[in-house]
């Protein structure tokens, strides 16, 4: 906020304050407040999928699990620091595993965002 006094030097009116931060630390702010948001987004998802009662493994393309919760540990009764270790398709019924495969070509070719599928485990 600027002062009502100010000085005269030649044309131009100098104020006596300049609030440098009118308006400037609004896109910081707006910055700090999104990545907050995120943070607390990513805190709940994290808390839903670790508490499931469904067991979720979180897997990249080629197969290695990059997390699994507390059900899917219990399901392929592993403890959660041996997690990383699994290879999800050793434990498809073969019957299944042609699904499973399909589904995730679609995944990975972008063809489809989302998908849910049930199958065996052995």
């Amino acid at each position: 906020m600027t002062s009502e006094a100010s000085h005269e030097r030649g044309a131009m009116t100098v104020p006596e304050t300049i609030d440098l931060t009118d308006g400037a630390l609004a896109p910081a702010d707006a910055a700090a407040r999104a990545l907050d948001a995120l943070r607390a987004s990513e805190h709940r998802y994290r808390t839903l999928v670790r508490n499931a009662p469904i067991g979720y493994l979180i897997a990249a393309a080629d197969g290695t699990v990059l997390e699994a919760n507390d059900a899917a540990c219990a399901l392929f009764g592993v403890p959660p620091a041996a997690a990383r270790t699994l290879q999800p398709f050793q434990y498809c019924h073969p019957d299944d595993k042609g699904d499973l495969e399909q589904v995730l070509a679609e995944l990975l070719d972008g063809s489809v965002d989302t998908c849910q599928l049930e199958h065996r485990v052995i």
